[in-house]
C-alpha cells in the first residue's frame, strides 16, 4: 500500500492538472515509489525468515528476533532501500518517472544497468529465495507431523500431532498467498523489463506491460498477502460480530508448537 497509494494519487493529480507538471517532483515521487517497492521486498524476505525461525528454531527465536535485533533489521532494510534509490537521483542520466501514463526508467545505458540489477535481478532473486524458505518450512512441518526422532532414529509418529497439523494448515495458507504474490512479482518484472521491448510501438500495450502490471502486482500483493491474512480476517469478523474474539492466532499456534518441541525433547 506504501507503493500503490502514492502511485494512484500522483497519477490523478497529474492527469487532472491539479498540480503543475514538474520533472523535479515527478522524479522525487518516482524515488518514493521505489523506496516502498524495495522495502516491501526486503520486508517479505525478513518475514519469511521470521516464520521459519519461529517454527524450526523456536528456542532461539526470542534471541534472534529480540526487540533490539528487530529494530536493527528494520533500520537496515530501510537504509538499504534508500541507498538503492541514489542512482535514480542523477537527473537525466538516471531516473524513474511517470510520463504519458507510463512509469519508466530513463533510457540511458547507466539507468538500464541500474534498473536491471536493482529491479529485475533483485526482485527475482529475493522472490525466489522467499518461496524457497517457505517451502523448506512446509517440509519441516510436514516431517514433524508424521515423523519423530527417537533414540537417534527417525520413526513414524504413533498418532497425529494436532498441534503440528494446525501449524501446517496455517502455514500452508501463508505459503500459498506469499508464493502467488512472489510469482506475480517475477512475472511483473519479466513483463516490465523484457516483454515491453516487443510491444513498445503500441502505447496501449506498453502501458499494459509496464504501469498496469506494476499497479496490478502491488494491488494483488496488498489484498492477497495483507487483507487475506488470518489475523486481519479474524479481526474483521470479530468487529462484524460474526466470530468471537477468542480465536486461534498465529502466535498461539506457534506457542503450542514450542511446547510440543519441549515435550518431545523430554521424552526422547
Amino acid at each position: 500500500m506504501f507503493v500503490i497509494t502514492p502511485m494512484i494519487l500522483w497519477i490523478l493529480l497529474i492527469e487532472t492538472n491539479f498540480v503543475p507538471k514538474s520533472e523535479f517532483v515527478n522524479r522525487r515521487v518516482g524515488q518514493i515509489l521505489l523506496i516502498g517497492y524495495f522495502s516491501n521486498i526486503y520486508s517479505r524476505f525478513v518475514t519469511s525468515i521470521n516464520r521459519f525461525v519461529s517454527i524450526h528454531l523456536p528456542f532461539k527465536y526470542n534471541k534472534i528476533f529480540s526487540n533490539f535485533n528487530t529494530y536493527c533489521i528494520l533500520t537496515t532494510y530501510w537504509i538499504l532501500s534508500l541507498l538503492m534509490c541514489i542512482p535514480y537521483s542523477l537527473g537525466d542520466e538516471c531516473n524513474f518517472m511517470f510520463i504519458e501514463w507510463i512509469w519508466s526508467y530513463a533510457d540511458t545505458q547507466q539507468c538500464i544497468l541500474f534498473s536491471t540489477l536493482e529491479d529485475f535481478v533483485f526482485g527475482v532473486t529475493f522472490g525466489s529465495i522467499t518461496i524457497g524458505i517457505d517451502f523448506l518450512l512446509l517440509c519441516t512441518l510436514t516431517f514433524h507431523k508424521y515423523f519423530v526422532y527417537k533414540d537417534g532414529k527417525i520413526v513414524k509418529a504413533n498418532r497425529k500431532s494436532t498441534i503440528f497439523g494446525a501449524s501446517l494448515k496455517l502455514d500452508l495458507h501463508i505459503f500459498y498467498r506469499t508464493m502467488s504474490s512472489n510469482l506475480c512479482l517475477i512475472l511483473m518484472l519479466i513483463s516490465f523489463h523484457y516483454i515491453v521491448d516487443h510491444v513498445e510501438e503500441s502505447t496501449i500495450l506498453t502501458f499494459l506491460s509496464t504501469t498496469f502490471v506494476w499497479m496490478f502486482y502491488h494491488s494483488f500483493d496488498g489484498v492477497v498477502v495483507g487483507l487475506l491474512s488470518h489475523e486481519i480476517i479474524n479481526h474483521i469478523l470479530v468487529r462484524l460480530g460474526i466470530r468471537k474474539k477468542n480465536v486461534p492466532t498465529t502466535r498461539s499456534v506457534k506457542t503450542s508448537v514450542l511446547k510440543q518441541n519441549i515435550k518431545n525433547k523430554g521424552t526422547n
